[in-house]
């Protein structure tokens, strides 16, 4: 029947598959350990996107330097737009009402009105984050380092200082907590345990914030996403939903896989996709990309020499006394090795089921410093002359060393602290009983110490002039001292020359060198790009002036994204 009194009829929208292209000349902000390049507003018609020039390279082991930008784009637009101040952006999302877009950048939670037309705000400071989520309370849920480790945090979306919501369940193994969010309600909280370097052990749990009790509901789930009545998660390049209800937190329901070629991280499995309780979901196709690396010696005229092949991810690696190269290989596990120059043979160093990493030999090469997750947050310990492994500063919280003195007497190492942010300490390695002190600790971001070995000079990296530069100051610091700026328009990673008349850093992809001359006082040449190949990380500097660097494969160049509108439909078919 027909006319004004007819019955309604509900009429359901097909689901439809489309695409969005990225602006041009631009590309998915996707590198080695990148969490997530996506976000999806409340409503389905907004998407935002990290980005970054075609050609970047990115790696976010050294997030605090990277080029990328936040664009954002309604799907019934003709075009987006990139937000002005939105420097390093990386793992967008929305608020609530879509009438806001938070995002990491360069150790800092920010927000911006997705209308324009106002500054970026910081929301608060978040070290190596790991997800967010902007609740229906107007909190923000997420994840990063602190001294008990990688964990979840709440702040106020109008700002203020973050409190952990529940601590690691160390005793199961949890050495880290991703991509958390409220569940509706606010009783529950839904994330990712992690074990580092263990893709196998992450799971999808949720947490009562009352009982304490934790859930378990996908084994090897990543990125979890809860979208009513739906939880949609990744394993590996596949993408999967199935309905789930919130009190208490359960699956409802088999799974259905939406995608099987979901891009994911090389490292870490996080798939590059997001999406929304109004039924759009935008994701990127690539599946696990191919992660082959090589350890190569780059000549000063940019030929490159092949030291090892593994099909793993290298990182780390590190000239141990001019005869052995020490590494982490990345796998199920992270261990260290130590490859004989002069023989072509590789052993291991370490065996442990948690994560072992970052090696740093002493200056004589007789004992490594190196980090590890074996005393359940991240902390460094000796490798000794005889094999036996020793930890000298046990305490709570997260450090890491970067460099030995030029006497072996000191090691530095970076300490997380959720009041000060990263700060450098000194520990004397031959004094027994004696206390670890500060050598850079203030309210910005510092780290990657690296002594000079030739003078008592240490190179760093701070964000005290508001982006991460390299920085140079005598050690111990003498009366009318100040600290010089190195490099100008961002730098990390310095690295010193054997001889000490040379300091290198990475900028832009590129890796620069700076002349430095000790008398009659401290003084630096002018900054010069001595090598620009997105696909090499030099680590290292030989006695011989050869560039140590790790030759990695490129990362896909993503510049279409895939929307599914409707999704939702999708998993209702399935189900019925």
């Amino acid at each position: 029947m027909n006319g004004l009194g007819a019955d309604k009829q509900t009429i359901t929208s097909p689901v439809t598959h489309l695409q969005v292209e990225l602006p041009e000349g631009k590309m998915l902000a996707f590198g080695r350990r990148v969490p997530n390049t996506i976000g999806v507003a409340p409503d389905g018609r907004t998407i935002a996107v990290a980005v970054a020039d075609r050609g970047s390279s990115l790696d976010y082991y050294t997030e605090s330097t990277i080029d990328t930008r936040l664009w954002l784009r309604s799907l019934d637009a003709e075009e987006g737009r990139i937000v002005a101040g939105s420097d390093g952006a990386m793992q967008p999302f929305f608020s609530p009402d879509g009438r806001w877009v938070a995002f990491f950048a360069r150790g800092t939670l920010r927000k911006a009105l997705v209308a324009g037309g106002g500054v970026v705000e910081t929301v608060c400071e978040a070290d190596d984050p790991w997800g967010g989520n902007w609740s229906e309370e107007d909190t923000i849920v997420f994840s990063s380092s602190r001294t008990e480790g990688l964990v979840t945090q709440r702040v106020p979306a109008a700002g203020g200082t973050p409190v952990m919501m529940f601590e690691l369940e160390t005793a199961t193994g949890e050495q880290e907590h991703n991509f958390p969010s409220l569940l509706p309600g606010g009783r529950s909280v839904l994330y990712m345990a992690w074990r580092a370097g263990e893709t196998s052990f992450a799971r999808t749990l949720g947490y009562d914030l009352v009982s304490g009790r934790r859930t378990t509901l996908v084994e090897g789930g990543l990125r979890p996403e809860f979208h009513p009545p739906y939880l949609l998660y990744n394993v590996g390049p596949k993408l999967f939903g199935a309905p789930m209800t919130v009190d208490p937190p359960a699956l409802d329901g088999s799974s259905v896989e939406l995608s099987k070629n979901l891009l994911v991280d090389p490292d870490y499995d996080a798939g590059q996709w997001s999406a929304s309780p109004g039924g759009t979901l935008v994701y990127a196709s690539g599946g696990h990309p191919q992660t082959d690396q090589e350890l190569v010696w780059v000549d000063l005229d940019r030929s490159l020499e092949g030291i090892l092949e593994s099909k793993k991810t290298i990182r780390s690696a590190r000239i141990a006394g001019g005869e052995r190269i020490l590494f982490a290989n990345i796998d199920v596990n992270a261990d260290i090795f130590a490859h004989d120059l002069r023989r072509g043979t590789t052993r291991r160093l370490t065996v442990d089921p948690t994560w072992d990493g970052t090696p740093v030999p002493s200056r004589r090469g007789d004992r490594i410093a190196f980090s590890s997750y074996r005393a359940g947050s991240e902390q460094f310990f000796i490798i000794q002359p005889d094999g036996a492994i020793t930890q000298p500063l046990e305490a709570e919280g997260t450090r890491f060393p970067t460099s030995w003195s030029r006497d072996d007497r000191w090691l530095a190492y970076t300490d997380r602290n959720p009041s000060t942010m990263t700060d450098i300490w000194l520990l004397a390695m031959d004094e027994d009983d004696t206390e670890p002190f500060p050598l850079v600790a203030t309210s910005a971001t510092e780290g990657e110490a690296a002594f000079s070995p030739v003078a008592d000079v240490v190179a760093y990296v701070s964000d005290e002039s508001g982006s991460p530069e390299v920085w140079m100051r005598s050690f111990p610091a003498k009366p009318g001292d100040s600290a010089q700026l190195v490099s100008s328009g961002g730098g990390s990673g310095p690295l010193w020359a054997r001889d000490g008349r040379q300091l290198f850093f990475h900028s832009g992809g590129g890796l620069v060198a700076v002349e430095v001359t000790y008398e009659p006082v401290l003084r630096l040449g002018q900054p010069r790009l001595v090598l620009d190949d997105p696909t090499l990380r030099v680590t290292d500097i030989a006695s011989d002036g050869r560039l140590l660097a790790i030759k990695s494969k490129p990362m896909p160049e993503v510049t279409t994204l895939n929307v599914i509108l409707g999704f939702d439909r999708l998993l209702q078919k399935s189900s019925n």
